[in-house]
């Protein structure tokens, strides 16, 4: 992360590629992998609050990890993993990332193969370092879609 007390911009964008490398910085210029693609992108404000991300893979796992972990990529280059997809089956791929801090209770919805929700975030998940395999979510589960949660309902209006 950039030091606060230069007065440069302190906003990030993190872009996610396909085979878990998550990038960080001011102006992406990635040099993605064979076969990469582009799973997500969010832009990252550091606020006084900690701001975490949460990557999910299709072989339902999914890591919390701070981003003031992920170093800013200052020139082309791959990034850094931010989960371990399991090699054993070749097919696995990150499928989807948010961006968050301690106090939202759910930083992304992954629905399975088998039609169950499981919300995600800082109230399911430990915050652990990047680079390991994740947590379980469900055995035997593939992940087919991973979404924002819902925004919170309006107050409604007094009359």
């Amino acid at each position: 992360m950039r030091d606060l007390s230069s007065g440069a911009s302190t906003n990030l964008l993190c872009v996610c590629l396909r085979r878990s490398s998550l990038l960080a910085a001011s102006s992406v210029t990635a040099k993605p992998a064979e076969g990469d693609e582009v799973v997500g992108i969010a832009l990252v404000t550091p606020q006084a609050n900690e701001v975490l991300v949460c990557a999910v893979t299709s072989d339902a796992h999914a890591i919390l990890c701070r981003v003031s972990e992920i170093p800013e990529l200052a020139n082309p280059g791959r990034g850094v993993t931010v989960i371990k997809t399991d090699e054993t089956h070749p097919g696995t791929t990150v499928v989807g990332f948010g961006v968050g801090t301690r106090k939202d209770k759910v930083m992304l919805v992954v629905e399975t193969d088998g039609g169950k929700e499981i919300s995600i975030g800082p109230e399911r998940l430990s915050v652990t370092a990047r680079g390991g395999k994740g947590h379980g979510l469900m055995r035997k589960a593939k992940v087919v879609r991973v979404s924002p949660p819902a925004p919170p309902a309006l107050p409604a209006l007094l009359n």
